[in-house]
């Protein structure tokens, strides 16, 4: 190793000789010929492989982030039913709707009504509960569709206008009125008022003292501050959005890329000006952001794939590409609401979605293009074939020895990442070397495989894998060198040997605690806290010692501006053991989140397998973690666990993170107080080791580099 911390390879051995060789004969150009067209099918069937996979997982991926968002739009739409049913069910709101729809009956006019006792008790009633809950504003609608009260006066005697909606509302049910312009002057979501604001409503029956429904009471909403800010979360990377539109096609909440509406024509340039009710989804035809407006299909434009397919009541997903109401080809997964007459899309442009599947398409064509031309070489000339294989002498070289370690076996082999058993040249000790492999490496992938170096050798915890050394060779590889592990990973555990005593799944849980414990106090969260990233050992005389590894998701909770090389709004993790606040932002996670999947690994040892087995695929298994409660352990496995542990463990499960413990530590206390924590003694441990004599070779084998299959890293951020 040089001073300036670069290691230098050996190569000291060589293969063949560099002597010339004579031109290859025309039997073996027609051979390698050959050779290069079965290369050039082979490339071809693993490119369209590898092409068909991206758009499965793309659909996956677009779907997942879809129908999270169209989960939390219903859930606030529930939401709003509940606390509009609420007020329009309080006895003096319906005793003044009875006055007013009878005062009106009666003949009254728009100033009567303005100044009836019932409308000023209904105003002095309504403000205050709509200012705490949100609104903004409310309009009393009687049975013939007549406004008979609102907080604006040009409101009052004016119709409802949506005859369908009072009808629902008189039949007792409530309703979500959509987005749409308001025909007099509102305050705007700044206070300013002025025409044409984009409104809707939240309405529910109200009901006399005999419980029938007299009349309807509408709480107005800003769609900006909620409607749409729901569905504006889904801004994936630089294109992705998601937003609504009705039966007509028309736009229901403000797109990402309004400014380009305005540039393009399609909505008028002013600064109050929307997209909402004034644009429809229809297809132009052609690009118009890359051709100009004047490159727009003349006469009448039919709506776009995904607008014709929704309005029709159908749901689905497209990867295949359409235009968009821009003529900007996107990907987009789209639902249908019929309950509430509208849909909602989530669109990409292609351009982002597929951009990594275009440069894969480019560097395989360049390839193959090198390919020919070095068999073209080696044709021509038997010199090119010496060097190739100096340079093949090299990589044996380095893959045998690395600065002052000798490598020796391979015991690990991930998506980006290589791990050998190596020893050091002077100590003789063991250790486990993990070397990044450079044709698959990504800048991203350089920056995690750093983060995981720098946050793990922060930590010193005796639970916590230690770190040795770290650098780069002078070929820019960057390695890390860890304690080598004599044991087997949880996973490996409950595989091997089944389900697990409860006194030790408590000794193995504390532990990890402890591990975490320490990381949380620096601010670090693990992330990817599971079964295969907790290794059960013998060490120092002692038996069962846990480890935890595999940091290389580690979020900083201290934040360094840019510096976060996994991006804030990545969804992270394994999705078996991901937690209910990371599918929505990664933003939202802490300490907390680790302690979630504390309370799944958990799990696993008590049951054997995963908290939802049965979820078919990835959008399934991540509305699970959200809303679907656990079922528990004791039911599951068909025996009973002691009551305090399930109850530990059932916590760790909640839903809302404020219902977990708080800290690894309190869940550390909490497990030390079960019954059963003293159970599982040293001479236990020992009795086991000697009696299962598990292969205690470094198991880390399996789990010490990223796992393409396990880990799940979605690329579509959410802003």
């Amino acid at each position: 190793m040089s001073p300036d911390g670069t290691v230098h390879l050996d190569a000291s051995s060589t293969i063949g000789s560099s002597s010339a060789m004579p031109l290859l004969p025309g039997g073996w150009r027609l051979l390698l010929l050959v050779v290069l067209v079965l290369l050039a099918a082979v490339g071809w069937w693993t490119f369209s492989t590898v092409e068909r996979q991206f758009r499965g997982e793309l659909a996956a991926g677009l779907t997942a982030v879809h129908e999270a968002d169209v989960t939390a739009l219903n859930t606030w739409i529930d939401g709003q039913f509940v606390a509009a049913g609420h007020v329009a069910g309080q006895a003096d709101v319906g005793a003044a709707a009875v006055e007013l729809v009878r005062a009106s009956a009666a003949g009254a006019d728009t100033l009567l009504l303005l100044m009836a006792p019932a409308a000023v008790g209904l105003s002095e009633r309504l403000r205050p509960q709509c200012d705490m809950l949100g609104y903004c504003g409310y309009q009393l609608v009687g049975p013939d569709g007549t406004i008979l009260a609102a907080d604006v006066d040009d409101l009052v005697g004016r119709p409802l206008g949506e005859p369908a909606l009072l009808d629902r509302m008189l039949e007792g049910r409530p309703v979500l009125g959509l987005p749409r312009l308001s025909p007099v002057p509102l305050p705007d979501a700044t206070g300013r008022v002025r025409p044409g604001v984009p409104t809707m409503f939240v309405g529910a029956p109200v009901r006399d003292a005999d419980g029938a429904v007299v009349a309807a009471l509408g709480l107005r909403v800003h769609p900006e501050t909620d409607f749409t800010r729901i569905l504006s979360v889904a801004g994936s990377g630089q294109t992705g959005q998601t937003y609504a539109f009705d039966g007509q096609g028309e736009l229901l909440t403000e797109p990402r890329f309004s400014d380009q509406l305005k540039a393009l024509g399609l909505v008028p340039d002013r600064p109050d000006a929307t997209a909402v009710r004034s644009v429809r989804l229809r297809d132009p035809g052609a690009n118009l952001v890359r051709q100009g407006p004047g490159a727009a299909r003349k006469g009448t434009r039919p709506l776009t794939r995904m607008a014709l397919s929704a309005t029709k009541g159908q749901s689905g997903v497209d990867v295949d590409g359409y235009r968009d109401l821009r003529g900007v080809p996107v990907v987009g997964a789209w639902t249908w609401l019929p309950a509430h007459r509208f849909g909602i899309a989530t669109e990409v442009e292609a351009s982002e979605a597929f951009g990594s599947l275009l440069t894969l398409r480019t560097v395989f064509f360049v390839l193959f293009g090198l390919l020919v031309l070095a068999a073209l070489g080696v044709i021509f000339s038997s010199r090119l074939v010496a060097m190739t294989r100096r340079r093949m002498s090299g990589a044996l070289a380095r893959a045998e020895r690395l600065g002052q370690y000798t490598l020796e076996d391979v015991i690990g082999q991930g998506a980006i990442g290589t791990v050998y058993r190596a020893r050091h040249a002077l100590l003789r000790r063991p250790t486990a070397l993990k070397l990044l492999r450079p044709d698959q490496a990504s800048p991203a992938d350089v920056a995690r495989f750093e983060r995981e170096v720098q946050a793990t050798s922060q930590l010193t915890n005796p639970h916590t894998i230690a770190i040795y050394d770290y650098g780069r060779t002078a070929d820019g590889l960057f390695y890390y060198v860890m304690e080598y592990l004599d044991g087997l990973t949880l996973k490996q555990l409950v595989r091997q040997d089944g389900i697990q005593p409860e006194g030790r799944v408590i000794h193995v849980l504390r532990q990890i605690c402890s591990s975490l414990a320490e990381a949380h106090a620096l601010g670090l969260i693990h992330r990817d806290i599971k079964p295969a990233n907790v290794m059960l050992c013998r060490q120092g005389g002692l038996h069962d010692v846990v480890k935890v590894v595999d940091f290389g998701l580690v979020k900083s909770l201290v934040g360094e501006g840019g510096g976060e090389a996994t991006a804030a709004h990545v969804l992270t993790g394994t999705p078996h053991f991901v937690s209910p606040e990371a599918v929505q932002s990664s933003q939202a996670i802490d300490a907390r989140s680790d302690l979630y999947a504390v309370g799944l690994v958990g799990y696993w040892l008590l049951t054997g397998g995963e908290l939802f087995p049965e979820a078919t695929g990835l959008a399934e298994l991540l509305h699970c973690h959200q809303v679907e409660p656990p079922e528990p352990p004791s039911r599951r496995r068909g025996r009973p666990v002691p009551a305090d542990l399930e109850s530990v463990i059932m916590r760790c499960l909640a839903k809302r993170p404020g219902d977990r413990p708080q800290s690894a530590a309190e869940l550390s206390s909490r497990l030390g107080a079960c019954l059963d924590a003293s159970s599982w003694s040293e001479e236990a441990a020992r009795e086991w080791w000697q009696r299962q004599r598990p292969r205690a070779d470094g198991r880390r084998a399996a789990d010490a580099a990223p796992s393409g299959s396990e880990t799940l890293v979605v690329g579509l951020h959410r802003d």
